[in-house]
């Protein structure tokens, strides 16, 4: 009885880790991302789950089967190999299985090794051109490999339309065997271009004194190999502001700006993506902080004035009374011509 349990419980691990396991090592879970592959056009896009939904992520350039040698259908992700051996003497790099011997994987290699890939066949990238697998450059097969687990959707299907996120061109070289100018193994043979960086033309160059700020407020970057979006990627890398007295931007210490304290502004943006190299990509934007406002005088601080005194204050005359005139007159005997040209007494 005993004998037997111990049969069955190693039954059960084994069977456990067969589900688990799969290829060279890889744990199989709940599928994240859906593979759609358009035979016609020759690309991948990468549809990621959000919510109940897919959503499009990221395009791939493949080379699918030649005279549509890739079955149309849904299949699963099944096993995968770092290196596998192909129909015609070659290996794939980075393969993955969907469908008996359909697989990802990357262009053929002559050798085990980085620098024997088919240049030929790499330059054939865009087109159908394989015995019905799906090729992908060595950056997009490791994508495959190391994000799509175990069970993950595939679904290779033929139109006319790319699909949402359109077709990257792919890469050209040179000679009869190279590296794979996407493959990240090695950083001074990798060509991928940097994330693009832009900023919206309606991002406010000007802000008002004491007002809120967002500083990565219509920045957005993306891929221009995959056309991937990259905005959560972009980071505020510097904050300068800039001196009067030094007549330069000099950094602050600490990647925000006080909207208190006016001035010019240099916000250094920066990103960077395994997708698209070593390369870290920067740019600018630069934003003036206005003075505060002075206060317009307040009307009730103003002293009232009386609406029935109409002295005018500009007015020095002295107002005397008719006494107060004779007073001044008999005592400075003041004289004045009159119509017929003699002086006389003034009367009253």
């Amino acid at each position: 009885m005993k004998r037997l349990i111990s049969v069955l419980t190693i039954a059960i691990m084994f069977s456990t880790c067969w589900v688990i396991y799969s290829g060279d090592g890889f744990a199989a879970s709940k599928s994240t991302y859906w593979l759609k592959v358009n035979r016609k056009c020759n690309v991948v896009t990468v549809y990621k789950k959000s919510g109940s939904e897919y959503v499009p992520i990221k395009a791939m350039t493949c080379s699918t089967g030649k005279n549509n040698g890739t079955p149309k259908g849904t299949f699963r992700v099944k096993k995968k190999w770092k290196w596998q051996p192909l129909f015609g003497n070659v290996y794939g790099h980075y393969t993955t299985q969907f469908y008996g011997n359909y697989l990802f994987h990357s262009v053929p290699y002559k050798k085990k090794n980085n620098n024997y890939m088919e240049v030929a066949e790499y330059n054939k990238l865009g087109k159908q051109a394989s015995k019905g697998c799906v090729r992908l450059s060595t950056i997009d097969a490791r994508w495959i490999y190391y994000n799509c687990c175990r069970g993950t959707k595939v679904t290779v299907y033929s139109s006319s339309k790319p699909g949402p996120l359109g077709k990257p061109a792919a890469l050209k070289m040179k000679g009869k065997y190279g590296y794979d100018p996407t493959n990240t193994d090695v950083k001074s043979k990798c060509r991928l271009k940097g994330p693009v960086i832009s900023i919206s033309s309606t991002k406010k160059k000007e802000v008002e004194y004491g007002a809120s700020i967002k500083l990565k407020s219509g920045v957005s970057a993306r891929s221009p190999y995959t056309f991937q979006k990259l905005t959560s990627k972009v980071k505020v890398y510097k904050v300068y502001r800039y001196s009067k007295e030094g007549g330069k931007y000099e950094a602050l210490s600490k990647n925000a700006i006080n909207t208190k304290v006016p001035g010019k502004y240099k916000i250094r943006y920066s990103c960077h993506d395994y997708y698209c190299g070593f390369k870290t990509v920067y740019k600018n934007f630069y934003l003036k902080v206005l003075p505060e406002p002075v206060p317009e005088p307040d009307p009730e601080d103003e002293p009232a004035v009386d609406p029935t005194d109409d002295t005018d204050e500009s007015d020095n005359t002295e107002i005397t009374t008719p006494e107060q005139q004779e007073e001044e007159g008999d005592s400075g005997n003041t004289e004045e011509t009159d119509e017929t040209g003699e002086t006389g007494e003034i009367n009253e």
